[in-house]
């Protein structure tokens, strides 16, 4: 039996064959999942239509070939409505198989299926979000492979998936033959019994598959022209899923997509762009009509769907800039000046113009500073007097107001979290303002107002505070890690520029801990990326590890619990840290290279900078590496090779 989905023909494959004659014998039926209507389609197709309570309309079909034997098309047609059981996630289709028509096979050698759906959705506001009929695309694919074989079928998906997939390649080590060889579901959990039981683990084959997962699972859920990635993704297979199977955007939706530049899938990235595009305008009407007809630009509640709209009812203003990062990413591993005059720079600025309004100013002492439990509780006044710490803020300071740390503590004036956000948000917009030679005035007026943010402050325990106040019993045991975005996505914390926040930082993050509450999906990428980031190499393969023992499936997805995709995505990215950066100002080749890595290589793992880097390393250090790029007119960087600082022009590549 083999099953896959093509690209380019859009259309799911499965096919089954045995060695014994006439040995297949099968019913085939589409299961809804919704009130649905069965109706007759050409040959032996059986077609299956909706609509649901939003008044999209959906629509799939299934088509069965058959080497020998016999295909009949059977049962009833017609409406069939599902009812249901269990409640919320567990919620799941009830309808008896005897109520839908399906498709017999009877003594057949090989047997072929092919599925195909769509939907009317299209990401366009101006039009409700109504596209093409489902049924005129499915006539198109269905058209479309009328004439091929599955082998031609196959041959062109194989070329399609190849020629994103093989840009890359990793080897972290070898694996021992007959560990190698067992099931994955045997290998992740003989991996996870003998790291509990203080064993020596050595898989590095393993710690590659999720790697090599992580991209698999990128190339196969975000293409060009389809919505971005969710929680679940196009492998969710519940009516009600966990968190609606949303765009959380407090970590999960971002995570999804740090891998998409480093491991070389620059396309891949596109999908959220476009959705941050999309939502501009409908995002502009919402935040106008909670924050006041005055503000400029757009944000968003901490949960979206593909309408427009937002499900959680919560606020994540600084959203906005933690978007504006992927917008500027692209354009940094890219070097697209086009990209960046049509489509970074207006979002970016547009984005800029709703800080410019809602910011707070402060006065001296940190005057006006305000904070509250929750949104239902009073707001209170922070005064120097009682807090010390704020008598170093200036007149005139510049803060997000009532923000929050997700997910936990105050609402309060200037979090961390938020800061570091506007301050990384302005400074980009300043940086690409330069870049291309327009705004010079309100550019120099962005950077003055970057300047008057209130910064990182530390902790009395020397740890990087969190809220503007000091909080001591707020620094453990929460699994986000929200104060060090400034570390890792961001690059306004850093051991070179910033080595007193990068100290601080490191303290907080050990502080956070490693149980309990802390082993959720995406917590360990994070950290590796953080660990990574500070050239901790045995912590940031630590979390590798954590990941592996404490949240992957059997299947290699990742368990939040319950299963959600973030972490699966973002764990390329952490290593992708391990193993290059180039956020500094260099490219730093092994940064943060475990000694269980010691000998290697990677191919096609992608610097800012429009650069392409192949190496191969030994006992822990570079033996040979290359740089390449496809800028028409190379020019030398700065790359750190071994601890030598070295000045490189790649070659040119088409």
């Amino acid at each position: 039996r083999s099953c896959f989905v093509s690209r380019p023909d859009d259309v799911m494959v499965y096919t089954a064959e045995t060695d014994k004659p006439g040995g297949i014998t099968a019913a085939v039926a589409l299961t809804p999942y919704h009130n649905v209507t069965y109706t007759r389609g050409e040959g032996n197709t059986i077609i299956m239509k909706g609509t649901l309570a939003n008044g999209e309309c959906f629509e799939g079909r299934i088509l069965v070939k058959c080497k020998g034997g016999s295909v009949q098309l059977k049962g009833n047609f017609g409406s069939v409505d599902v009812a249901y059981s269990g409640k919320k996630d567990n919620m799941m289709p009830v309808v008896a198989s005897s109520r839908l028509p399906y498709i017999e096979v009877h003594g057949a050698d090989a047997m072929e299926i092919y599925v195909t759906m769509a939907t009317d959705y299209a990401p366009v506001f101006s039009k409700g979000w109504k596209g093409e009929s489902p049924e005129l695309r499915n006539d198109r694919v269905m058209q479309g492979i009328a004439g091929k074989s599955m082998e031609q079928i196959r041959e062109a998906h194989r070329r399609d998936f190849a020629s994103y997939y093989d840009r890359m390649s990793l080897d972290l080590g070898t694996t021992a033959p007959m560990v190698r060889k067992a099931p994955t579901d045997v290998r992740v959990n003989s991996y996870r019994t003998r790291y509990n039981r203080n064993l020596p683990v050595h898989e590095p084959d393993l710690e590659e598959l999720i790697f090599n997962y992580g991209r698999y699972v990128l190339i196969s859920g975000s293409q060009p022209g389809n919505l971005p990635v969710t929680l679940q993704g196009i492998w969710n297979n519940k009516v009600h899923a966990p968190w609606a199977c949303d765009y959380h955007n407090n970590i999960n939706l971002q995570m999804c997509y740090w891998a998409a530049e480093v491991t070389n899938l620059s396309e891949c990235h596109i999908p959220l762009i476009d959705f941050i595009r999309t939502m501009e305008q409908p995002l502009s009407d919402s935040t106008r009509r909670h924050f006041g007809f005055h503000v400029r630009g757009w944000t968003s509640r901490i949960s979206q769907n593909p309408w427009g709209g937002g499900g959680w009812i919560k606020w994540n203003p600084p959203v906005n800039a933690w978007y504006a990062l992927h917008i500027w990413e692209r354009y940094l591993y890219s070097q697209d000046k086009e990209y960046l005059r049509d489509v970074a720079y207006p979002m970016l600025k547009n984005i800029c113009h709703f800080w410019e309004d809602e910011l707070k100013t402060v006065g001296a002492r940190g005057k006006g500073l305000q904070t509250r439990k929750n949104e239902r509780s009073p707001i209170q006044e922070l005064t120097a007097e009682e807090h010390p710490e704020l008598a170093d803020i200036k007149e005139g300071a510049l803060v997000c107001p009532m923000g929050w740390s997700h997910e936990w503590g105050p609402l309060e004036d200037g979090c961390a979290h938020d800061q570091q956000l506007i301050w990384e948000l302005f400074d980009i917009t300043v940086q690409a303002a330069k870049i291309l030679n327009v705004d010079t005035e309100w550019a120099a007026e962005l950077a003055a107002k970057r300047d008057r943010l209130v910064g990182n402050r530390v902790g009395r325990d020397g740890y990087l505070q969190e809220w503007i106040v000091d909080r001591p019993d707020m620094v453990t045991g929460q699994r986000h890690t929200s104060h060090l975005i400034g570390v890792f996505p961001g690059s306004s914390i850093s051991l070179n520029r910033t080595p007193e926040f990068a100290k601080a930082a490191m303290k907080s993050l050990e502080l956070r801990g490693l149980t309990k509450d802390n082993r959720r999906s995406w917590t360990w990428p994070w950290r590796t990326a953080l660990w990574a980031r500070f050239k901790e190499a045995d912590k940031a393969y630590s979390m590798v590890q954590h990941y592996i023992v404490y949240n992957l499936l059997d299947n290699l997805f990742g368990n939040h619990p319950p299963m959600q995709m973030d972490g699966t995505y973002g764990m390329p990215a952490g290593i992708s840290e391990m193993l290059l950066q180039s956020h500094d100002g260099a490219i730093e080749l092994l940064p943060a290279l475990p000694a269980i890595w010691g000998t290697g290589s990677v191919k096609g793992i992608r610097a800012r900078g429009n650069v392409t880097v192949d190496m191969e390393w030994k006992n822990g250090k570079v033996t040979a590496y290359s740089l390449t790029t496809t800028s028409a007119e190379p020019t030398p960087v700065t790359v750190v090779v071994n601890g030598e600082r070295v000045q490189v022009t790649p070659s040119q590549v088409k």
